[in-house]
């Protein structure tokens, strides 16, 4: 007798329970399996057919004349497409800076985002580890939290960009040259408000004494509203470098955030920070980068006529 009371179920009774279950259940699940072949049979029908077609003797000789072809047309099309295609890489890769070329494409476009709107402007510097933190911040707050984290590495990649702007056909790139490796000493040294002093000097120094233009108004009108959707590669580069430019060029009292040029000389405090220093050289070691890459390939760029004359 069970703990219950009842008297427990002898083998039999099981059994009859079981087989009574199995009764009542067995049309259920014949239904069941019935349906699945009924709506898997059409599929696995076409999937046979779809086989045959594929093996069928007419098939492969489509195949095997389309793979004839390409062998008799490689040279005369195939090739031809494989060097364009070749040349549009190679076109590619000079107009973006080595420090970008290893970004994804997602990547790549915010990067190109973040330079010509409210900075910092990495082209050119710094390495692509640290340019993917700043495309992942939502504002320029926090990208200068990465940017004084990541502080000594963006000096470093500084110092090599400013090494490799080797090439001058003007002498006020050498000026250009000499201010941004002395901003870029005095942060070194930790006198963070006298370097961000010096990059404003020295970008003023860019646009009117290497670029002439007659006035940062004038630089101003150039170089905002560029649409880079519409830039071609040779100049990709150096637009999205004028962006960030006139971004830095606003009037004080339009200014939003960032690296501010008018602020900085003007003396306000309040345009000063360690994130905005480094901005601000990041833009102008693109500057000067940049126009030691257009003395090299052409030098007609940095020399108008009276030069020439």
């Amino acid at each position: 007798m069970s703990a219950d009371g009842e008297l427990p179920m002898d083998a039999e009774q099981l059994r009859k329970i079981g087989e009574s279950m199995r009764n009542a259940l067995g049309p259920s699940l014949e239904s069941v399996q019935e349906t699945v072949q009924r709506s898997l049979a059409p599929m696995l029908e076409a999937q046979r057919k779809a086989l045959e077609q594929v093996a069928a003797p007419l098939v492969q000789a489509h195949v095997e004349a389309m793979h004839s072809w390409v062998e008799a047309n490689r040279e005369a099309f195939i090739e031809p497409l494989l060097r364009a295609a070749e040349t549009i890489r190679e076109a590619w890769q000079e107009a973006i800076p080595p420090n970008l070329r290893e970004l994804e494409f997602d990547s790549f476009s915010a990067a190109l985002e973040m330079s010509s709107g409210r900075g910092p402007c990495v082209m050119w510097a710094p390495r692509a580890e640290i340019i993917e933190e700043l495309t992942k911040a939502e504002n320029f707050a926090d990208r200068s939290a990465v940017l004084v984290e990541r502080r000594e590495e963006i000096m470093d990649d500084l110092v090599a960009v400013l090494d490799d702007a080797n090439v001058e056909v003007v002498e006020e790139q050498r000026d250009a040259h000499t201010l941004a490796g002395l901003a870029i000493q005095a942060a070194r040294h930790g006198h963070d408000a006298a370097a961000q002093a010096l990059a404003g000097a020295a970008l003023g120094c860019v646009l009117q004494e290497v670029l002439r233009y007659e006035g940062l108004g004038a630089a101003y009108k150039a170089m905002s509203n560029h649409d880079l959707e519409e830039a071609s590669f040779g100049v990709l580069r150096l637009l999205t470098i004028e962006s960030a430019t006139s971004s830095a060029l606003v009037n004080t009292e339009d200014h939003v955030e960032g690296f501010n040029r008018h602020g900085t000389l003007h003396g306000d405090r309040a345009f000063y920070g360690a994130g905005e220093m480094l901005s601000g050289l990041l833009l102008l070691v693109a500057w000067v980068r940049e126009l030691s890459w257009w003395a090299e390939h052409d030098p007609a760029f940095l020399v108008d006529d009276a030069d020439t004359d």
